[in-house]
């Protein structure tokens, strides 16, 4: 009797959706699409990837890879924490490692985000992040997309009702007394 390879049977695409709806994956990224979708650090592109990115590495698997020399404590809780040092969320963002201080540093005292610190065997320390749902959920957009256009922070935008030199430059105006004339 011949052995022939027997091909996996294929997935149809309800059971993949099926599949990739049961997944681990799915929780993370709707966390990472919620921040994106609230009206956390508006008018703040680096700031709001930032706090993306600690979203998307947060450990979502008990048996994931963690550092040997964090404390059991840690270990035993690691789901939900973010432990990637400054400088590789930094490189993932494409800010440097400052601005990453900086932006983690707003984010304690807008408290979005907790903080877990310890130092190594070796005297290095190391902080873990985890972003709070709640205040994401908190700051979703409302529904109604033509209120969260109207709400958006405005660049640029002059207030022209008030604004002294109106009507300066209309065809018509003359030039002040004594100006230099080309």
């Amino acid at each position: 009797m011949s052995q022939e390879a027997v091909a996996p049977p294929q997935e149809t695409t309800s059971e993949k959706v099926a599949r990739l709806r049961r997944s681990k994956n799915r929780k993370v990224m709707s966390e990472f699409i919620r921040i994106g979708t609230s009206d956390l650090y508006d008018g703040q592109p680096g700031v709001r990837a930032t706090l993306r990115e600690i979203a998307f590495l947060q450990v979502n698997d008990e048996n994931a890879e963690y550092p040997e020399k964090a404390p059991q404590s840690f270990k035993d809780t690691r789901v939900g924490w973010c432990y990637a040092s400054q400088a590789y969320i930094g490189l993932r963002v494409g800010l440097t490692e400052g601005q990453i201080q900086r932006n983690i540093q707003t984010f304690i005292e807008d408290k979005v985000v907790d903080v877990r610190s310890y130092v190594d065997s070796d005297g290095w320390h190391h902080n873990e992040y985890h972003v709070l749902e709640q205040v994401v959920t908190d700051r979703q957009r409302p529904e109604n997309i033509k209120e969260a256009l109207e709400n958006r922070p405005k660049r640029n935008k002059r207030d022209y009702k008030n604004y002294n030199n109106k009507g300066a430059f209309k065809p018509g105006n003359k030039a002040r007394k004594g100006a230099l004339v080309l």
